[in-house]
């Protein structure tokens, strides 16, 4: 299923990476850098999936999650998180304030396809 795909992360390296990755498999990519540009494109834009790093510079992922989950024009967008972190309780509390899953850094393209194909799978 192909989307419309906002990237919210604050490492350069990393949103050009998966801009590469996601276009490869089809999609539509939009890349922002922090929260408060995070929320404002996916108001505006209204993708079909969020991609973002559960630390985008002075942002907290949980915290953009909630704010995402809150608004109306967003709340129905599903959010995949992409992070290093693998720390069970912060992996559990993106999921539980809505996050349709979770794809560990490094990426790679099979686990973010897995990941694309659950979240947007689950958003229809």
């Amino acid at each position: 299923m192909k989307a419309k795909v906002l990237v919210v992360d604050d490492e350069y390296a990393f949103a050009q990476f998966a801009r590469m990755l996601l276009e490869g498999l089809g999609h539509e990519v939009e890349v922002c850098i922090d929260g408060e540009e995070a929320v404002a494109q996916a108001k505006a834009g209204r993708p079909g999936l969020i991609l973002m790093d559960l630390h985008v510079g002075a942002c907290d992922g949980a915290e953009l999650i909630r704010r995402l989950k809150a608004e109306p024009e967003t709340k129905a967008i599903p959010i995949l998180v992409c992070s290093m972190s693998r720390t069970r309780s912060e992996v559990e509390k993106a999921v539980s304030l809505g996050a349709a899953g979770f794809v560990p850094k490094p990426v790679s393209t099979e686990s973010l396809r897995a990941g694309l194909d659950s979240a947007l799978g689950g958003s229809r």
